[in-house]
């Protein structure tokens, strides 16, 4: 479904779903440290009783798998106001440009190329962290060490079967993010160009999946002190319960760590290297 246009002085805009979020978020945590609990099922409540409409229906502009958008300008305006914006753009972004033929055939094949390579990356990522035995609190890199091996090769495969449509910068660039992550994978080391995009919250997610300590196994001392469980949640997804035991009702475990951390650092290498092929700045 074709996203909802609104026109401004000559100017077509869509609803950014990323930008309502960003300022309801902050709506929400301005109430939190008022002293209000405030969750996000009540600010769907909140701003439908506000503009006039379901909270089903604000619960899709939220949500970013929906299509979903507010059906006119008059309705943006409306959140607008309920947020107290002084510019409703604030909530908007600028239809991209098509691009022209020409441009567009010669991004096409490279451009899909490094979407699957990403893609088979982070399937690969997803498989890896499921298939992983933990024994004694702790696993091993080795562990099944021949099949992780083989799928990597398998993205190498990907690009290589691409290499003849496929600018050469563009499947050498590939072969070596694929590489750098082999190591990181393989060995106890992190790559020194992984090391350049990823965060420390990266290194945390490592060592949690490195001693698969999952929120509800792990003992108070291990949250708190030997992997700094709490702290790491806690910079990841700051809101405040009044007892850290709610904790376990959210699925913190070290395959979600890792797979965040790994997905936020993989995006940033592939933002870095192939910077044209992304049309959002």
């Amino acid at each position: 479904m074709a996203k909802k246009e609104y026109q401004i002085n000559n100017t077509t805009y869509t609803f950014s779903k990323e930008k309502f979020q960003n300022i309801a978020q902050h709506s929400m945590n301005e109430k939190r440290k008022a002293g209000n609990k405030c969750k996000t099922i009540d600010f769907y409540s909140d701003l439908a009783e506000g503009i006039g409409v379901s909270s089903e229906t604000v619960r899709k502009w939220y949500t970013l798998g929906s299509s979903t958008s507010p059906v006119d300008l008059a309705m943006v305006n409306a959140i607008a106001d309920y947020f107290h914006l002084d510019d409703v753009t604030k909530l908007l972004e600028k239809k991209k440009e098509i691009l022209n033929m020409g441009t567009a055939i010669e991004m096409n094949t490279d451009r899909e190329l490094v979407k699957n390579t990403f893609t088979a990356l982070i399937d690969f990522v997803d498989w890896m962290v499921n298939d992983i035995e933990v024994e004694d609190g702790g696993m091993t890199i080795s562990c099944h060490f021949d099949e992780r091996f083989n799928k990597l090769l398998e993205i190498h495969t990907l690009i290589d079967k691409a290499a003849l449509d496929a600018k050469e910068e563009t499947v050498k660039k590939l072969h070596d993010i694929v590489l750098a992550y082999t190591e990181n994978v393989m060995t106890s080391n992190v790559s020194s160009k992984w090391d350049l995009f990823c965060s420390d919250h990266y290194y945390d997610a490592r060592s949690i999946l490195d001693n698969g300590i999952n929120y509800e196994s792990a003992s108070e001392e291990e949250r708190k002190d030997d992997y700094g469980l709490d702290d790491y949640i806690k910079s990841i997804y700051p809101f405040i319960y009044d007892d850290d035991e709610d904790y376990l009702e959210i699925p913190f475990t070290y395959q979600f760590f890792y797979k965040r951390e790994f997905a936020i650092s993989l995006t940033n290498i592939f933002r870095n290297d192939f910077p044209e092929y992304f049309l959002y700045e």
